[in-house]
């Protein structure tokens, strides 16, 4: 599911790309998956079928390096599956604006692995 969910991503960044008519724009792709990134990124191993497909579409639509891992406490996707309350999902918790390294200029919690 988390491969699958990779391919949305590079495609829907593709559709955008194409519909605005951007070019030359740095993306970044997170994933809290290391499995994900390891399929993306591995270049010496042959995979299964439906693994190869999807990593072969990814790999022609983003670049490789644009692929970054983000630790599950700063995910804010994982805040859904950790049952939060309504009242903990307030309008500016991080599910709505994001996790704080993305407004940072410093460091952030993604590693290069």
């Amino acid at each position: 599911m988390e491969l699958n969910a990779a391919l949305v991503a590079a495609r829907m960044s593709r559709f955008l790309m194409r519909e605005l008519k951007l070019e030359r724009v740095s993306e970044f792709f997170w994933t809290d998956s290391m499995v994900t990134l390891g399929y993306i990124r591995n270049e010496a191993k042959r995979f299964h079928v439906f693994v190869a497909h999807r990593v072969q579409e990814i790999h022609d639509l983003t670049d490789v390096n644009s692929w970054h891992y983000v630790e599950a406490n700063s995910n804010p996707n994982d805040d859904a599956s950790r049952g939060l309350r309504v009242c903990q999902l307030q309008s500016d918790c991080r599910w709505f604006i994001g996790p704080s390294f993305l407004y940072t200029d410093g460091p952030c919690p993604a590693k290069r692995v």
